[in-house]
């Protein structure tokens, strides 16, 4: 019983895995029908510290609020989709889902 206890709150948590990685730069691109998806970020102890958003899609509105959605945000598809749900993607992104964006994101 001790064991498992100690198994579930300290090595089976998110921290103890993923949380101590070194800092990276992510650069990935998607090209959906509606357009070319550019992804840069950095990451700093499994969290999207910084990233920018870039590509030939359409939409009404700055990216830079879909940007700032997603900056402290784990980098973890669930964790990126969850936050991406929060706002109109169909203002920054036409013809694009959550789900493709947060895809585009984190592979």
């Amino acid at each position: 019983a001790e064991i498992n206890r100690i198994k579930e709150t300290k090595f089976g948590t998110w921290d103890w895995n993923y949380g101590k990685s070194p800092e990276y730069n992510i650069r990935r691109g998607t090209k959906f029908p509606s357009g070319k998806v550019e992804i840069f970020a950095n990451v700093i102890e499994s969290k999207i510290q910084d990233i920018k958003i870039y590509g030939d899609f359409f939409g009404i509105e700055d990216v830079a609020a879909v940007e700032d959605v997603l900056r402290g945000v784990k980098y973890e598809r669930e964790d990126v989709l969850k936050a991406l749900q929060t706002i109109n993607l169909g203002r920054y992104f036409a013809g694009i889902t959550a789900e493709e964006i947060a895809e585009a994101v984190v592979e």
